[in-house]
């Protein structure tokens, strides 16, 4: 039996799953393998960092671990940069599937 539909209004907090129900990653919709050919302080994952440290809970040593970008003191440094506007800051990256 599924879940009653959750009731939506503008200002809520939601919790954001990161794994599929066999447990494989849907975060952000790059694999472990794209994730790793992507130096730790690609522009990508910065602002991805920059939006998950933003918009939910998770901690520094969380996202750096999740997006292998190094220590969290690494992405702490990266995030209290001002954001780069250079053609690498074009793509854009969805935060889940």
């Amino acid at each position: 039996m599924s879940r009653k539909l959750r009731i939506e209004y503008p200002g809520a907090m939601y919790h954001v799953m990161n794994r599929g129900d066999q447990r494989e990653d849907i975060f952000m919709g790059w694999s472990e393998d794209a994730l790793l050919a992507r130096r730790k302080g690609h522009g990508a994952k910065v602002r991805l960092a920059r939006r998950l440290r933003q918009e939910t809970t998770m901690s520094l040593k969380w996202i750096a671990q999740r997006l292998h970008m190094g220590s969290w003191t690494y992405v702490s440094n990266l995030l209290n940069e001002p954001p780069q506007t250079h053609p690498e800051a074009q793509e854009v990256l969805p935060l889940c599937q």
